[in-house]
C-alpha cells in the first residue's frame, strides 16, 4: 500500500464510505506491521533497498481494514449436487 496523495490513502470502503489512512513515518508506504528495523526480522537496509518500509510502526489498524489473504483451500470443499 502506498500513500500517494501527499501521505495520505484514501480507501473505499465496501460499504460506501472512504477512510482516509496516512503515513505516519513519511516513507511513502503503509506498513501493515511488518517487523523491520531495529528488534524487527527484516534488517532496516534490506527493508529500505527492496520493499520500501523505515521501520515497522504499523499504520494500518487491523480491526478497520484486513490486509491479510486467506490461503486456506479447505475452506469451501465441494460437495455433490443434489
Amino acid at each position: 500500500w502506498y500513500a500517494v496523495h501527499n501521505g495520505t490513502c484514501n480507501l473505499l470502503m465496501a460499504d460506501g464510505s472512504v477512510k482516509q489512512l496516512s503515513d505516519q513515518n513519511g516513507d511513502g508506504y503503509l506498513n501493515p506491521g511488518f517487523p523491520v528495523g531495529a528488534g524487527g526480522t527484516i534488517p532496516y537496509a534490506t527493508a529500505k533497498e527492496q520493499v520500501g518500509y523505515t521501520d515497522g510502526l504499523c499504520e494500518i489498524n487491523s480491526f478497520e481494514v484486513f490486509t491479510g489473504v486467506f490461503l486456506n483451500n479447505n475452506a469451501n470443499p465441494k460437495i455433490g449436487f443434489e
